[in-house]
């Protein structure tokens, strides 16, 4: 603009010194003519700075333009970023929402988990209370079932000692009454018998008072039991033990085979023994009772159970 200025400038200037040149053109031609070409040569060297000038301006206006132009590029790029950050603002805003309700249902549920735990310790407390109230009675009734033990086994101990003494008195009994009877009236003892060997030893066990009567071989294997379980395996092993002590006094002794043997302990318990052939095998019938069995009680017991093996 400064240099349309100055040129607008200059033709005016130009003009109004052409009429004044026209003006003194008579009186002074020679020197206006000399001051139109100054001014002319003026206006040249004016026309071509200001053309110069024009072109540096118009070489910055391109610039500036092109540099518009990329800045307007750089806007519209700054506009389409700032649209897909707002996009993305706007997602993460979805997903904050989101994140704020996933967030207000995990309180929820860690408020009722509270809650719950809460209500279970309560429970726990209350079942711990129980307990120990369980236990302790469980340590009273233990003291109790102790007591009661105790009272139980000197129930049994004496009832025990009271059933030797009862069985005793009937064995005595049984033995008077039977001591003028011969091996016929024994063998009809054992008529009220089954028929089986187990038969042949209950009656045994009944007439004689015994606890337990057992019929083994000569290896302690038994082959017929009746009385107290628990006795049973104990009493048919005598068998073995005490054939092999009497084969050790066969040396030092003029001792031949065993046939029957009496062992009484410091209770008055007794262990008695026969043994007797039967089939070819060398067979025991051992009882365990308060006393020996009678003589002809077992006389007539043996002959019931040989003529069952046989």
């Amino acid at each position: 603009m400064t240099v349309a200025y100055v040129v607008a400038g200059l033709v005016v200037g130009v003009a109004v010194g052409y009429i004044i040149g026209l003006s003194l053109l008579k009186k002074n031609r020679a020197a206006w003519e000399d001051d139109l070409a100054s001014a002319r040569r003026r206006l040249e060297s004016f026309r071509q700075k200001s053309e110069a000038d024009l072109g540096q301006e118009r070489t910055r206006a391109a610039g500036a333009e092109k540099k518009l132009s990329s800045t307007v590029e750089e806007m519209k790029k700054l506009r389409q970023t700032m649209h897909q950050m707002q996009g993305r603002l706007e997602q993460n805003d979805d997903t904050a929402h989101e994140l704020e309700q996933k967030l207000a249902t995990a309180v929820e549920a860690a408020e009722a988990h509270k809650m719950a735990r809460q209500q279970a310790e309560g429970r726990v407390r209350q079942s711990e209370g129980m307990l120990s109230e369980a236990r302790q009675q469980i340590t009273q009734i233990g003291g109790e079932l102790e007591q009661l033990s105790g009272e139980r086994t000197s129930l049994q101990e004496t009832g025990k000692r009271q059933t030797k003494e009862l069985q005793r008195l009937r064995a005595d009994i049984s033995s008077a009454r039977g001591s003028s009877s011969g091996l016929e009236e024994s063998v009809e003892v054992f008529a009220e018998s089954d028929g089986t060997l187990e038969g042949v030893l209950n009656v045994l066990l009944e007439n004689e008072a015994q606890n337990t009567a057992v019929v083994a071989d000569s290896n302690g294997i038994i082959v017929a039991a009746a009385g107290e379980q628990e006795l049973k395996e104990a009493v048919a092993a005598t068998t073995q033990m005490i054939r092999t002590a009497v084969k050790q006094l066969k040396g030092m002794l003029p001792f031949e085979e065993l046939q029957a043997y009496v062992l009484k302990d410091e209770q008055a318990n007794v262990l008695a023994g026969r043994f007797f052939e039967c089939a070819g095998e060398n067979v025991g019938l051992i009882t365990y009772g308060p006393r020996a069995p009678s003589d002809r009680v077992l006389d007539g017991a043996m002959a019931n159970l040989s003529s069952i093996l046989e």
